[in-house]
């Protein structure tokens, strides 16, 4: 099985700058003081050098998500705007929201919380699957 034949990797990456960019904003001016309140965090803990850690993780993860989301989408033939848009809504929801909330209910995280977490994932594959569907 050929597992990089007929990738756009230039849809890839741009679908993994969209994370990192809504990532900025989603947990910066978005909700980044509601996100810091329910985790614990101050100010001060989010400038620290392992948020530069935190970024790198984030962005190779990302990239790793939009890859397999392009790769599946490819496999399927889901080569128009909105069927990518649901496809990345529905792995998003359908996996990656409900694995959040299965895990909050153990961990009593809060359901601004949960909502915070879920939504970024959501609105992250939702438009990869948009942009790599474009593409």
């Amino acid at each position: 099985m050929d597992l990089f034949g007929g990738l756009n990797f230039w849809a890839v990456l741009v679908g993994t700058a969209w994370s990192m960019l809504l990532g900025f904003l989603w947990y910066g001016p978005l909700f980044g003081k509601a996100w810091m309140k329910e985790v614990g965090l101050k100010s001060e803990d989010v400038k620290s050098s392992d948020a530069l850690k935190g970024f790198g993780i984030s962005a190779v993860t990302a990239f790793i998500a939009v890859w397999t989301l392009a790769w599946i989408m490819l496999r399927l033939g889901y080569a128009n705007a909105w069927k990518g848009f649901m496809f990345g809504v529905c792995v998003s929801v359908g996996f990656i929201a409900m694995t959040i909330i299965s895990n909050a209910a153990y961990e009593k995280q809060s359901l601004k919380l949960v909502c915070i977490q879920s939504g970024y994932r959501v609105v992250f594959l939702a438009v990869s699957g948009l942009i790599l569907g474009i593409w």
